[in-house]
């Protein structure tokens, strides 16, 4: 992933000298608002001085030129961010007017309903409206199926957690999240498999230990968590997940 704290910085460094070339050019001060913004999301730079210069640049564009969506929806984000989400939503839908297609807009206004008002039908339906944007996004299929899981809808949330892993192959989330659906639905053959997978995409999840370990515990699978588990204590070992999981199946493995 290039998106580093040190190409953000440099990225940073440069959006302001072409700001201070020229100071009209709008692309250059809205894209680094928004590299502020990842800065502050990604925990590299998390004080509120940040967060209120993103805006101050998101206001200067505006000022320079009060079509751009982006702009506003940038607005959006930082009040999001700043705790203040029916702030956040009066921007985003106000960047959503103007503008059906904007990524941004669709994409937070989703993440707000689904994630902190607790209203999973209305992200949903900004995620669906995205969708038509941006059919093929793995990324998207994910929290679509996030989604229908939130509406216990578990059918239609497998069905976007495989369209996720086709669209990704390599990433483990998609095998991850069909695995924790089905061990919620207690199909723990089918959860055991797609655990299974998510671990061969990548070794050093510790969540993927604790789920399938999880799993393997409760149909009493022993000998294969004891086997899974000193293979992942190679990887990780002070992971306590893995440790804990060891220490209860030789408990109880001698106790079938």
């Amino acid at each position: 992933d290039k998106n580093t704290e040190r190409d953000n910085l440099f990225a940073i460094t440069y959006f302001k000298e072409a700001i201070r070339k020229d100071s009209y050019y709008v692309p250059a001060i809205v894209s680094l608002a928004n590299t502020q913004v990842e800065n502050y999301r990604q925990g590299w730079d998390q004080s509120d001085k940040i967060l209120d210069e993103a805006k101050r640049y998101y206001n200067k564009a505006l000022n320079i030129d009060s079509t751009n969506t982006s702009t506003i929806a940038g607005l959006g984000v930082i009040s999001d961010l700043s705790g203040k989400p029916d702030e956040a939503i009066k921007f985003l839908l106000k960047a959503y007017d103007k503008d059906k297609n904007n990524a941004v807009a669709l994409t937070s206004l989703a993440f707000i309903y689904l994630f902190e008002l607790g209203e999973p039908a209305k992200g949903l339906m900004y995620l669906k409206k995205l969708q038509e944007v941006e059919p093929h996004d793995w990324l998207l299929m994910m929290n679509i199926g996030v989604g229908f899981a939130q509406l216990k809808n578990y059918p239609e949330a497998l069905r976007y957690f495989q369209k996720s892993s086709q669209f990704n192959q390599k990433h483990e989330w998609g095998p991850y999240s069909l695995a924790y659906t089905y061990e919620r639905l207690e199909q723990f053959d089918s959860a055991i498999y797609y655990y299974k997978n998510a671990l061969q995409k990548n070794l050093l999840n510790s969540k993927t230990y604790e789920g399938l370990i999880s799993v393997l515990l409760v149909t009493r699978k022993y000998a294969q968590a004891e086997s899974i588990m000193i293979a992942g204590l190679r990887y990780l070992p002070n992971d306590h997940n893995i440790l804990y999981g060891l220490g209860i199946t030789y408990q109880f493995k001698n106790k079938k």
